[in-house]
């Protein structure tokens, strides 16, 4: 089930259909949070599978302490306003991590020509004066954070299929059945 939710992901996006691609790709980490880590608080799953198995490396920042990243409470963050509000964006108050507290409406999804080596970009702007913050922002391109979520979710999958014995289901496709 995992891969063929991959599959959608990637025909949703190369046919345009951002939007639709995000919202399915933000469910992954529900369903491998779950195999991972079992029936503890969907947040704190959802959190810690994406900090330990997909976004391991956008807190190294090479840049500067100050610049925000894509941090598993921004990403749940987002999973919680798109799927529960429609709202493609981050609640900027429910970051508690410093860094990572993305000014309101600083969020920034794209549409790139290269969209994955579009990895996110973040803004710090200072007060002169006094070398405070006074505004922090980040974009990432939703086909790379699409891209990054499949990848890190089919591999987990094939490394841990057992553990995902909980998707019971059955789907009949009768436009292929023969009568």
């Amino acid at each position: 089930m995992i891969l063929q939710l991959v599959d959608d992901v990637k025909k949703a996006l190369s046919n345009g259909c951002y939007f639709s691609a995000l919202a399915l790709a933000l469910t992954l980490p529900d369903a491998c949070g779950r195999a991972e880590y079992g029936e503890i608080g969907i947040g704190k799953r959802y959190r810690d599978w994406c900090k330990n198995f997909c976004i391991t490396d956008f807190a190294y920042s090479k840049c500067s302490n100050d610049m925000p990243y894509l941090s598993e409470e921004v990403l749940y963050q987002l999973r919680c306003s798109f799927l529960h509000q429609s709202t493609p964006s981050i609640e900027p108050t429910k970051i508690n991590e410093e860094r990572c507290k993305i000014d309101k409406n600083e969020f920034v999804l794209s549409i790139s020509n290269e969209p994955l080596l579009d990895n996110g970009t973040s803004m710090v702007s200072y007060n002169i004066e006094e070398m405070k913050i006074v505004k922090r922002g980040y974009e990432i391109s939703i086909d790379y954070l699409c891209h990054m979520i499949c990848a890190a979710a089919a591999k987990y999958y094939e490394e841990n299929k057992e553990k995902f014995s909980f998707i019971n289901f059955r789907l009949i496709d009768k436009r292929k059945e023969d009568f």
